[in-house]
């Protein structure tokens, strides 16, 4: 996990919340390689998910994989998987929306440096 950590931006790492040590985590593989992960922690019976890709195997269809796998899962275990992004980011709301997530609510933070 820590090479996937460092292949990304600390903020990308920071946004996705993927960890080892998470209730349940599925990874894409390339070799000894971990080119895709996703993580989730339940919170008051959802499945909160985060999910991260390297950043050379991104539009291959690896985050939505991991994430299905989470969602599966969840479903498994009777939790309601949630998945939550930066609306800025496209390519994560893209994985959101091939899945069939629905929009429940949108959140802002304010950030003081």
């Amino acid at each position: 996990m820590s090479s996937l950590h460092k292949a990304n931006t600390p903020e990308d790492v920071d946004e996705a919340f993927v960890e080892v040590d998470h209730e349940v985590v599925f990874g894409c593989l390339l070799g000894k390689q971990l080119v895709a992960a996703a993580s989730g922690y339940e919170r008051a019976g959802f499945l909160d998910i985060g999910v991260l890709t390297h950043p050379d195997f991104r539009k291959k269809g690896l985050g939505k994989a991991v994430v299905g796998s989470l969602c599966k899962w969840a479903i498994d275990h009777g939790l309601i998987a949630q998945y939550r992004h930066d609306a800025l980011n496209a390519s994560s709301e893209g994985v959101a929306k091939s899945l069939n997530f629905q929009v429940y609510f949108k959140s802002e933070t304010v950030n003081f440096k």
